[in-house]
């Protein structure tokens, strides 16, 4: 979560980039995470480092009810 504040200034690219170079450390081979359908700047976001839409789970999240979509990234070393 990125403080509304705080949004648009590199933050949350940075909090990405920090943890899939951790899980590439720990050997972690493939990432798997679910957003909200509406959160467009978090979809736009994953795409951009990399994730890949794999599904989706309906009615995901309960309040408000709302479907996830599915996203994946293969970590490889350079």
């Amino acid at each position: 979560f990125v403080a509304p504040h705080q949004r648009r200034s590199g933050v949350g690219r940075a909090l990405l980039q920090a943890a899939l170079k951790r899980a590439m450390a720990m050997e972690v081979h493939k990432v798997w995470l679910e957003v909200r359908e509406s959160n467009q700047a978090a979809i736009a976001l994953y795409k951009g480092a990399g994730f890949r839409l794999s599904g989706s789970r309906s009615r995901y999240y309960r309040f408000p009810s709302e479907n996830a979509l599915c996203l994946e990234t293969i970590l490889t070393v350079c």
